[in-house]
């Protein structure tokens, strides 16, 4: 496992986890406005903005 310290001196570490993170934003765009009523347990607006 991978500390703080680990990801910030470590750039391909930093661009995996950034663009899984855009992925994830991407994503979560793309969810149907039902399903996130239905989850509302769940930040929408910020997952789209990862």
């Amino acid at each position: 496992m991978h500390d703080r310290q680990t990801y910030l001196q470590t750039l391909w570490i930093q661009r995996v986890i950034e663009r899984n993170l855009e992925i994830l934003g991407e994503a979560a765009n793309r969810v149907s406005e039902d399903f996130q009523e239905a989850h509302t347990e769940i930040d929408w607006r910020n997952a789209v903005g990862l």
